[in-house]
């Protein structure tokens, strides 16, 4: 679903406040960047190919065109999610400035944002101070604190790349629309067996069309995408001391063992045992 943002755009720059009991959008894409701060939510964000959780602070750039969504983990009625989204349309800065060899660092962060970045750090925590000052501005103000955002980011290294290099969301409104229902029925169902028929079924498809069309549109497998969310899953009960591996393994939607810890490997480069003992050396590390 294609959200038309430009209209909205008031000096290039645009801002929302969300509060939602239960943040579960559908995929859909913008005509705009989006700056998309949570200050208070969790649950799994999925952007282009990137499946990954969110919470508290989490910190993204959405380049045009990008699909995305956010699934709340919440009881319904209980509010849980707050978020200040800020789009913008950098067409204020002319191509002699981004092609001055001043904006060097500008130019090749225009190009990395076209992959989605996830902000992190000391950048993290400067950017989130702009969108609080931006929110009480307007005009040519809002301009300056995007300036001042892009500048933060350009010198800065505390980000990472959302989707994998070669990736193309070559999407229109039916394929999103598509897309969407796979993903909600996968995140809904992901702690039982999934079978292609089944999810070919739900969207009308052959399974071998189904295939073709999933792999051409995410760069994924069923397989892989049904594990990659169990996995997400996995890392998030990890975080309960109280939970032993083995429970978390079938809780997850796994069937064994052998086959949790291998997808475990996989996506997270660390075995549970490993990643659990990070979660806990972090923590005490905060104190």
């Amino acid at each position: 679903m294609l959200f038309d943002v430009k209209s909205l755009l008031r000096g290039s720059v645009y801002l929302k406040k969300i509060y939602d009991p239960l943040p579960n959008d559908v995929i859909h894409f913008h005509n705009t960047f989006e700056i998309a701060y949570i200050k208070r939510g969790k649950g799994q964000r999925i952007v282009g190919n990137s499946i990954e959780r969110f919470t508290d602070g989490d910190l993204v750039i959405i380049p045009p065109y990008m699909p995305h969504a956010n699934y709340g983990e919440a009881p319904k009625n209980i509010f849980t999610s707050e978020a200040i989204v800020v789009y913008f349309l950098p067409d204020w800065l002319a191509e002699e400035h981004i092609n001055n060899e001043g904006f060097a660092n500008v130019k090749k962060l225009m190009v990395q944002m076209q992959q989605g970045l996830w902000i992190y750090g000391n950048t993290r925590k400067k950017i989130i101070r702009e969108m609080n000052v931006l929110s009480a501005k307007d005009g040519i103000q809002n301009i300056i604190s995007m300036l001042s955002i892009l500048k933060l980011l350009a010198e800065s290294h505390e980000y990472k790349s959302l989707t994998s290099i070669g990736y193309s969301g070559n999407y229109n409104t039916e394929h999103v629309s598509r897309i969407d229902e796979v993903y909600e029925f996968v995140i809904k169902n992901f702690k039982e067996k999934i079978t292609l028929e089944s999810i070919a079924e739900s969207v009308h498809m052959t399974p071998t069309s189904f295939c073709k069309f999933f792999k051409n549109k995410t760069g994924k497998t069923l397989t892989s995408f049904v594990n990659e969310i169990r996995i997400s899953y996995a890392c998030k009960l990890l975080m309960n001391e109280g939970m032993d591996i083995s429970e978390i393994c079938y809780e997850s939607g796994f069937n064994n063992l052998t086959s949790f810890n291998k997808n475990f490997k996989y996506f997270t480069k660390d075995n549970p045992t490993t990643y659990r003992q990070k979660i806990v050396n972090a923590k005490k590390s905060s104190r």
